[in-house]
């Protein structure tokens, strides 16, 4: 595999439903550098039928310093972009994917991990 360096673009590392009781439809976006390093101040944009809203990674350095959270709303259908960083956009996060984690109680729905990493090989 390839080298990652400080200019690669940033591309998708992850997307994965993550089957969690204790998280109802949270988005978790992780940034990180070719070094692997959480990036702080990276804006988001999320868009989905009908809506569009943005965040910034940093406000939870406990977590990452590259780490942000959205709030999905049950049965839609979300896109993400890095604003400012060149990167692939994120098609597809379905929050109606209840099949994804059937064990989860009733009104829970999945939470979802996506990694923006820059140099990724994905």
């Amino acid at each position: 595999p390839r080298t990652p360096r400080p200019n690669d673009p940033f591309k998708l590392a992850q997307s994965v439903a993550l089957c969690d009781n204790n998280a109802n439809r949270v988005l978790r976006v992780y940034v990180r550098d070719w070094r692997g390093n959480g990036v702080p101040g990276a804006e988001i944009r999320v868009t989905w039928p009908g809506g569009e809203d943005t965040f910034f990674t940093g406000f939870k350095p406990d977590i990452s310093p590259g780490y942000a959270d959205f709030q999905m709303a049950p049965d839609q259908t979300y896109r993400l972009t890095l604003v400012n960083l060149p990167a692939t956009p994120v098609k597809g996060i379905n929050q109606a994917a209840q099949s994804l984690c059937p064990h989860l109680p009733e009104g829970i729905g999945p939470s979802w991990q996506v990694v923006f990493q820059q140099g990724a090989e994905r």
